[in-house]
Parts: structure tokens; sequence; C-alpha cells
């Protein structure tokens, strides 16, 4: 969502692109429906599974490794306030940079918007990192000097699957957490000077 926004507020995708993302999830759902699985669950799984967990974080290498659960009345409205407010600050940067969106900005924004939304929301699993596996390994090509950040991430991602994979938990994903959190700032960081450059060169095709 903060790539679309971003890219709505420059005029580089029109409101007709929102309609596509409940189009791509009605295609997906399909093939369950078609096998028998109510259409109703399915529509609603996700809001039913953000009820279904009173816990601030499950198995997600994100800032909630931190917070015990015991603070999970405080932090649960506080942490979507303040994604939301990443992504407004993230918009307004944007929307005030004089760069266009080129083939490197979209990839470091998709990188960035995938990386620090599960980070910091609350409810997150450690399969919300997935489109990150995947975003940070074609950012590699895009950035080689930050060659480490896929590596970091996939490597994140694989010791929360620890308990899935093997049957067994391991006590690192609160020193993940840091990990992810200086991948987040250095995203953030080149996002930043991107944007601050003064030259208008026409997106890529």
């Amino acid at each position: 969502m903060p790539l679309l926004l971003v890219l709505f507020v420059r005029k580089e995708a029109s409101e007709k692109s929102f309609f596509l993302i409940p189009l791509v999830y009605l295609a997906s759902i399909m093939p369950a429906w078609a096998v028998g699985r109510p259409l109703d669950e399915l529509l609603l799984i996700y809001v039913k599974q953000a009820g279904m967990f009173k816990k601030l974080t499950i198995f997600a290498p994100n800032l909630y490794q931190w917070i015990p659960q015991t603070y999970y009345d405080i932090f649960h409205p506080a942490g979507i306030v303040w994604n939301g407010l990443l992504v407004c600050g993230l918009v307004v940067v944007a929307l005030k940079s004089r760069v266009n969106i080129t083939k490197e900005m979209l990839i470091l924004l998709a990188t960035l918007s995938v990386t620090a939304c599960p980070y910091f929301l609350p409810h997150m699993h450690e399969r919300y990192f997935f489109a990150a596996d995947v975003i940070s390994i074609v950012f590699a090509f895009y950035f080689p000097r930050h060659f480490y950040i896929p590596v970091v991430i996939g490597m994140s991602s694989f010791f929360a699957y620890f308990p899935f994979l093997f049957n067994s938990k391991v006590g690192v994903l609160p020193y993940l957490a840091f990990a992810m959190l200086a991948v987040i700032i250095i995203l953030g960081r080149e996002f930043l000077v991107l944007a601050s450059m003064d030259r208008t060169a026409p997106m890529e095709a």
C-alpha cells in the first residue's frame, strides 16, 4: 500500500490500479472455493485471523519481539497509528521530491514497503515477510553495494520458520529484529538520498 500510494500521488498510477487488488485476491481464492470451502470464509479469513491471536507478534522478527505481550492493549493500537504515520511520511517525501520514479526508485520503494510495514505493524506472522524475502533479491541487482540486504532478510525469515521447519524454537528473534531494523534504516536512508536529488530524468521503460 505505501508503494501504491506513492505512485498514485505522483500520478504514476491511476485509481484503476487499486481495483486490481481485490480482483487478484478473488482470483486467488477461486480454486479453494471451487473445491468446497465457503466463499464468505475465504473473503473474511484475514479479518477473522486478526482477532484469533491476542499477540503483538507471532514468530515475526519485528519491533514487537522487544515488547512484552502484557502491553498488548497499549501497543496494538499504537503500532497501527505509528505505521500509518510512517506511511504518510513516506508519501509526503515522495510527493515533494522532484525525482521521477525510475526503475531503481520503484524497486527501492517496493522493498522498503514490504519490509517496514510488517516490521512496525502488530499481529504480524513470520510469513508476512515473504514478499520482502523475494523483492529484496531483485533490490540487490539494482543496488549491488547493498548485496547483504537479501541475505539479512532471508536469514531472519529462515530462523523465524524454525518452529515449522524443524519443530523447534530458536531464541534469536529479538536479535534478528535488530538486524531487520538496521535494514529498514539503510533502505530509508537510500530513499531519502534519492528523493533529495534535484533531477527529473524520465522514467525508464
